[in-house]
C-alpha cells in the first residue's frame, strides 16, 4: 500500500523540539550572541552545541600543547609575588614584562622547530586553483615564508578589527552559496580583540605592594 502524508524524516535528522532549563545569566548571554549574528537564539544554540562535537580531525594536539606553554611562560614573567597581589594581564599591558614574554615564546618556538630545509610547498592542484576573491590565501602568498607570514598576520587582525555584524554577513553569504563558513570561529574575533585590551592602570612601572 502506497504510504500517504509527508514521507517520514530518517531517524536522526531534522529538529526537534525539547524544554530546556538554563541559568538566566547564560541565556541571556546566548541571545546577545545570537542579536549580534542572525537573531535567532535557537540556532545560537545549536550551532555551539555543534562545535563542540567537531571532528576529531579538526583538533590539532600540537596546537593545544603549545596554547599551553605559551600560557606557562606568561606565569614565568610575571612578578614572583602571590597570586592574590598579581594584577592580572600584567605580562600585556606592561612593556617590561611584555618583552620578556614575548622574547621567551620565541625562543620556544626556536627550539620546537621542525629539522629540514626551508623550501616553499609545492602545492596540490585544487590549492593552485583557489580564486583570490574567495580565500585568503593564494599560491602567492606561498612564495616564501615571509609572505605568508604577513598574509597571515594582516589576516588575523583585520579579523580582529571586524564587526560581529560584519562576521554574520559573511557567513550569511557562505550560507546563500551552500557552503559552510571555513572561518567560523572567525565569529569570535572581536571577543578576542577585547580581550587583549592594554590595561592603562598596568602600563609603566609597576612594583608589587
Amino acid at each position: 500500500m502506497a504510504q500517504r502524508g509527508r514521507p517520514h524524516k530518517p531517524k536522526g535528522t531534522g529538529t526537534v523540539n525539547i524544554s530546556l532549563r538554563l541559568p538566566a545569566e547564560l541565556l541571556e548571554r546566548i541571545r546577545k550572541a545570537a542579536k549580534d549574528t542572525h537573531g535567532n537564539t535557537s540556532r545560537e544554540i545549536a550551532n555551539r552545541l555543534k562545535a563542540s562535537f567537531a571532528p576529531k580531525r579538526d583538533e590539532d594536539q600540537a596546537m593545544r600543547a603549545l596554547c599551553f606553554l605559551i600560557s606557562e611562560i606568561a606565569k614565568q614573567t610575571t612578578p614572583p609575588v602571590p597570586h592574590s597581589e598579581t594584577p592580572p594581564g600584567i605580562w600585556r599591558s606592561n612593556p617590561f614584562f611584555f618583552a620578556a614574554f614575548k622574547l621567551a615564546v620565541a625562543q620556544l618556538l626556536e627550539a620546537l622547530a621542525p629539522p629540514g630545509e626551508i623550501v616553499p610547498p609545492e602545492l596540490p592542484e585544487a590549492v593552485a586553483g583557489f580564486r583570490k576573491t574567495e580565500f585568503a590565501y593564494f599560491p602567492e602568498t606561498y612564495e616564501s615564508v615571509e609572505k605568508l607570514a604577513r598574509q597571515a598576520c594582516m589576516f588575523t587582525l583585520m579579523m580582529m578589527n571586524s564587526t560581529a555584524e560584519q562576521h554574520a554577513a559573511m557567513s550569511r553569504a557562505w550560507a546563500e552559496r551552500g557552503l559552510e563558513d571555513p572561518y567560523s570561529t572567525h565569529r569570535w574575533m572581536p571577543d578576542a580583540a577585547h580581550d587583549l585590551a592594554v590595561n592603562p592602570k598596568l602600563t609603566g612601572q609597576w612594583r608589587p605592594k
